[in-house]
């Protein structure tokens, strides 16, 4: 049987990864000379008051090759094959610590796949994965199967400020200084795995239709999607904006949840941010 692993950026509520046995590596989060890890040591909850509350700016970094071998060893031995999907390499070396363990795994069938997403989109790749592994797809099967997915999701997110995707290199200066001086609320989208500035709104308020009709505008009328909302500590925006989408595009797979700490560490407090993906695409 194929098992699916993938990293705690997916955003993958505690209930998906129950339904479907998937194992979730975490990534670190450093604030100073203290370390964390989601789910070991720390919470989302926690993480985010002290985002909101200290004054030490967090930094991240991927889980080590040996922690990878560490989680696939045992999976392996118990006679799977595994997918593991990742975090976009373009944005975390989460991936080639997953490939380098997959290869010092002699004979293990590991085939580790860089989702070029994160958040929302990255679950969806991972939601599909699950079932189809569950069905009995083979391990080629589902990693074929996931390419035009990958290709296909749209993912727009919106954040008060790029200060923390600059301090973090997400994001060039250039493009944060511009949008602090003209005091503007960015909205993003990925595009091959990295952040690109899509969209330029002068209030929040407006932001967050425009990144409503942006969501809508990428479904091309069709229903029965698969729609993920995430958030930084801004629940009650996140309800409303997953209650309108749903409405119209009436999804068949849906996730709303609180954005990890991976991610809330370089895009800071107030994001917002949906992704879309249609199988008639």
């Amino acid at each position: 049987m194929v098992k699916i692993v993938t990293d705690a950026e997916a955003n993958l509520t505690p209930g998906l990864m129950a339904r479907f046995d998937i194992k979730t590596m975490p990534l670190w989060i450093h604030f100073g000379q203290e370390s964390y890890q989601e789910g070991v040591n720390i919470t989302r909850e926690a993480f985010y008051e002290r985002l909101t509350t200290g004054s030490e700016f967090p930094k991240t970094s991927q889980a080590s090759v040996g922690q990878f071998v560490e989680l696939y060893r045992p999976i392996v031995q118990a006679g799977h094959e595994i997918v593991s999907i990742h975090i976009s390499s373009g944005l975390s070396g989460t991936y080639q610590s997953a490939l380098n363990a997959a290869r010092q795994l002699a004979g293990a069938k590991i085939s580790v796949v860089d989702s070029l997403h994160a958040t929302a989109g990255q679950a969806m790749v991972v939601w599909h994965a699950a079932e189809w592994a569950e069905a009995g797809w083979s391990r080629e099967e589902i990693v074929a199967g996931l390419q035009p997915i990958i290709k296909h999701i749209r993912l727009f997110f919106l954040v008060d400020t790029l200060e923390y995707l600059r301090r973090g290199g997400r994001i060039g200066s250039a493009t944060a200084l511009m949008a602090k001086l003209l005091q503007v609320k960015p909205i993003l989208t990925l595009k091959d795995g990295l952040i690109e500035l899509y969209a330029k709104t002068r209030t929040r308020k407006r932001a967050l239709v425009r990144l409503k009709g942006l969501v809508l505008e990428a479904a091309g009328g069709h229903t029965g999607v698969d729609l993920g909302v995430v958030h930084a500590g801004c629940p009650e925006e996140a309800r409303a904006l997953t209650e309108e989408l749903s409405a119209e595009l009436e999804p068949q797979r849906l996730l709303m949840d609180l954005l990890g700490p991976g991610i809330g560490a370089h895009v800071g407090p107030g994001m917002i941010g949906a992704g879309v993906y249609c199988e008639e695409w």
